[in-house]
């Protein structure tokens, strides 16, 4: 799927693309005005704009390129979780990777944890049984 973005902040753009790549969207992102922006837009699947951070001339250069299978998107929040959520309303849930995925996070915390927690109990039983045999008292 191709997403364009038209407007947001400067800096976020890098974000912007990483998010369109975990949800596996090839992104073209303009957050400025530029002399080749009509040239450079195409026919993207999903159209984003984010409103409040772009410019009225930005929005009716951009609008005339728009095609009849484009979907257009107007934010006014131009948010890492604005985009999110539009991407998941139109691609889907994001791909998971090994080391992105909360569910695997989350096995290996609890994997972790069930670990830490036989380890502590091993140990005490061996502290327990180490105390037991020195006090003369066996009692595993």
């Amino acid at each position: 799927m191709s997403v364009v973005i038209v407007g947001g902040n400067e800096r976020m753009v890098r974000r912007y693309k990483d998010i369109c790549s975990e949800y596996n969207c090839d992104s073209k992102i303009f957050t400025t005005m530029n002399s080749g922006i009509i040239s450079r837009i195409g026919r993207p699947d999903l159209l984003i704009f984010f409103t409040s951070t772009m410019s009225h001339k930005m929005l009716q250069t951009a609008m005339p390129q728009v095609g009849t299978s484009t979907q257009v998107m107007h934010c006014k929040s131009s948010s890492c979780c604005a985009l999110r959520n539009i991407l998941q309303q139109h691609a889907g849930y994001p791909q998971c990777s090994r080391s992105t995925c909360p569910v695997l996070r989350l096995m290996q915390y609890f994997y972790l944890s069930i670990l830490f927690v036989r380890i502590c109990t091993c140990l005490s039983k061996s502290m327990r049984v180490r105390h037991c045999l020195q006090s003369g008292v066996f009692m595993p």
